[in-house]
């Protein structure tokens, strides 16, 4: 997961693509908590704003 938010990170901000809105986000998350859950076939981390 930390991984995935490092690669997809450009100055500061996330980018994800939102397919339902069809747009692009641009996220910025000060901290994650560390810990990572699985909730059916996703993987979820919570972000500190």
């Amino acid at each position: 997961m930390a991984s995935l938010i490092e690669i997809q990170t450009i100055d500061e901000h996330l980018y994800v693509y939102d397919a339902i809105e069809r747009k692009l986000l641009q996220l910025k998350l000060p901290a994650l908590h560390s810990g990572i859950v699985k909730k059916g076939n996703f993987y979820v981390s919570c972000a500190v704003s």
